[in-house]
């Protein structure tokens, strides 16, 4: 006997019209007399084992008993396939063909895993919810580079690179310096008179700055510390990696699509108000 298996790490949607589509991929190639098994396991810790693909699909599949994992099994003679849609903990989709033949068991598991690969999430961000620890961190790291750009201080360069004299000092004391008998005693107390003025000023333009920069930094913060929480709630909440798309849990599902959409809208538009806002920040904080 030639056996040949895969297991698919993924997400998966499952709707009657993808099921019904396999089921009939496998029975084409098992043949006639075909026996038909299918094994349902819900949240409520009930199991069923039903012999109809048609049973399966007419169950409530509410939140009571929301489907969790269905285990196929179609046995003919000594020909077998089994796919199992696993939900449970760690979502897996698993398939398995047992033949006479090495051919025949090739070309049946080719076909029941182009079928079973139909039945996965294509989406992006659903396939990297295992990965929700290292995003959690890579926000974290990416809001607080950005909100510590408002705080930094600027690169301009500070009165002290000029002993404490503007350009208007500088330039009024050149003037000053070649004038003729100039006394030498009144320009260094001009120089001290205008040093200490300027550092005065630096101090009290300094202290209220700090004010202002606290209190643009926490505000500039805000949008993306809510950004950081929608986008990991919506990891969590608003992509479940094992939906079986009948009865009420096809409404449960539509409702989370619809969710998340207004809420990829509010991320988009608090990122928008971050940067505004922090660009606003930096052009009103007063630069000592």
């Amino acid at each position: 006997m030639a056996v040949n298996k895969k297991t698919f790490d993924s997400p998966f949607l499952v709707d009657p019209s993808k099921l019904s589509r396999l089921r009939g991929v496998c029975l084409e190639k098992l043949g006639e007399n075909v026996r038909e098994e299918y094994e349902v396991a819900s949240s409520g810790d009930e199991n069923l084992k039903l012999s109809s693909i048609d049973d399966v699909t007419s169950l409530d599949n509410s939140k009571r008993q929301r489907i969790k994992r269905i285990n196929i099994q179609y046995t003919a003679g000594n020909n077998s396939i089994n796919i199992n849609l696993n939900g449970n903990w760690f979502t897996y989709t698993s398939i398995s063909v047992t033949g006479p033949s090495k051919p025949w068991t090739l070309d049946t598991f080719s076909k029941v895993e182009e079928q079973t690969e139909r039945l996965l999430q294509s989406d992006i961000v659903a396939r990297a919810r295992p990965w929700i620890g290292l995003s959690s961190i890579i926000l974290v790291m990416w809001g607080g580079c950005v909100t510590s750009t408002i705080s930094s201080p600027s690169s301009r360069m500070s009165h002290k690179d000029t002993l404490w004299l503007n350009s208007k000092d500088i330039e009024e004391l050149k003037q000053s310096i070649n004038k003729p008998g100039t006394d030498p005693v009144a320009t260094l107390l001009d120089i001290q008179k205008r040093q200490i003025s300027n550092l005065s000023a630096f101090e009290t333009t300094q202290a209220h700055s700090k004010i202002i920069v606290t209190k643009h930094t926490i505000f500039g913060a805000l949008p993306f510390v809510a950004v950081i929480v929608v986008t990991i709630y919506m990891l969590i909440a608003c992509y479940p990696s094992a939906v079986f798309y009948w009865g009420d849990a096809k409404e449960w599902y539509d409702r989370i699509v619809e969710r998340r959409k207004l809420l990829w809208w509010g991320v988009v538009i608090g990122s928008a108000v971050g940067v505004l806002g922090n660009f606003l920040t930096a052009t009103i904080t007063p630069t000592p």
